[in-house]
């Protein structure tokens, strides 16, 4: 289970759901989205959120990245065949 900053709190801008994360010093991108996604390849949506920030790598400390929720799809094949 992934341990969500407890300062992050839900917010909605421009109709899309999303939480504010405050970086840490040495965040990268990678790191962000392993934290709120359990995956650290999903940075396009957190590079679509926050083009203020594309030509860092590397976070100072301070700043605050706008973190897009996901949906997620439950698809038949994704659900045991005992619980159809």
């Amino acid at each position: 289970m992934v341990q969500l900053d407890p300062q992050a709190r839900l917010q909605r801008k421009d109709n899309m759901a999303h939480l504010e994360h405050k970086c840490l010093q040495g965040d990268r991108w990678d790191i962000v989205a392993l934290k709120y996604y359990n995956d650290g390849r999903r940075t396009q949506e957190l590079y679509k959120a926050n083009p203020e920030h594309l030509g860092k790598h590397v976070f100072l400390g301070g700043e605050t990245l706008i973190v897009p929720i996901l949906e997620t799809l439950t698809t038949d094949w994704d659900v045991p065949a005992w619980k159809k």
